[in-house]
């Protein structure tokens, strides 16, 4: 049976979905040419048609994750900076990082986050460019919404005095989260927590919130991690679905 022709936009998105765990075992100064075309079905030949160089597949990875974290990210929270949207993108951001839902169940998505946590674990251990992008391009848009509410949550007198700024506070709480999900990538777990997924989230957020300087008559009152789990599965869902169904590369 002849195997359907792709066109050009179809014939990227498979070469840099082919490339993506490729990259993420071997990071990019191990990944040659040879093995992303392998990896892909095509040849080199092919594969330079569409992409000039390794370092432009690399790139296109980078711009996906762009743009699915802008989907990840904004939905969940309400449109207007506030104490409760602080408190919402933190809930969201463990959950996403620690239980991967709601996205590992959206077709496109399998194994997608864990191999961009791989990508910057490699990246890391090479010149950190691809992390350094990550930080840079794919968090620009969260941080502006977190520093917003945390200015919200300031001035509504429900953050603790303390010379912390909305911006440190934002990459400290990353950098938890990125922990977190760093040490659910085994199939295997490294870490042995003494209560279920769900209050791991919980107690990270609430880590998380204190670490920020939320008060905690503040956090008693406004932190609901079951109605926030129920929205995040009835609100996240519908917006993957569009992004997956109509995804392009550019």
């Amino acid at each position: 049976m002849q195997k359907p022709r792709h066109n050009a936009v179809e014939r990227r998105a498979a070469i840099v979905d082919a490339a993506l765990p490729l990259f993420a075992r071997k990071g990019f100064a191990g990944t040659t040419t040879k093995e992303l075309a392998m990896a892909a079905g095509v040849s080199e030949a092919l594969l330079y048609k569409h992409f000039p160089s390794k370092r432009a597949i690399y790139n296109d990875i980078l711009s996906l994750g762009s743009r699915r974290a802008g989907t990840d990210f904004n939905r969940p929270a309400p449109a207007r900076p506030s104490t409760l949207a602080l408190i919402e993108n933190i809930h969201f951001l463990m959950s996403w990082c620690f239980m991967g839902r709601p996205i590992r169940r959206e077709r496109g998505y399998k194994g997608y986050f864990e191999n961009m946590v791989r990508l910057v674990l490699n990246s890391l251990m090479e010149d950190g460019e691809f992390a350094r992008s990550v930080f840079k391009n794919v968090l620009s848009g969260p941080l502006v919404g977190f520093e917003a509410s945390f200015k919200a949550a300031k001035s509504a007198g429900d953050l603790v005095p303390r010379p912390l700024t909305g911006q440190n506070a934002f990459w400290f709480i990353q950098q938890v989260a990125f922990i977190l999900a760093a040490t659910r990538l085994p199939q295997k777990r490294v870490q042995a927590y003494t209560v279920k997924d769900a209050e791991v989230v919980r107690l990270a957020v609430v880590f998380a919130l204190r670490g920020a300087g939320l008060k905690d008559d503040v956090i008693r009152t406004q932190y609901d991690p079951k109605g926030l789990n129920r929205r995040l599965t009835a609100d996240r869902l519908p917006g993957l679905r569009a992004l997956t169904a109509n995804r392009t590369t550019t």
